[in-house]
């Protein structure tokens, strides 16, 4: 993004709806560091898990 001013209202919004009250959201703004889950809201981890079962390739389905 070009305007720093929406782009920090942007990460601002991003860690309202990802991360639980009260955790440390610096990943939202520093993509280097590792997200932690224990920091991610309840909405957040349910994709997350789902996500994760979808994409690993050790867990395949036998029909």
């Amino acid at each position: 993004m070009r305007d720093p001013e929406q782009r920090e209202s942007l990460l601002h919004w991003m860690a309202r709806h990802i991360a639980d009250e009260g955790q440390s959201t610096e990943w939202v703004c520093d993509m280097t560091q590792l997200i932690r889950k224990v920091t991610l809201s309840f909405a957040a981890k349910f994709w997350w898990f789902i996500i994760q079962a979808r994409l690993s390739p050790h867990r395949r389905t036998i029909l």
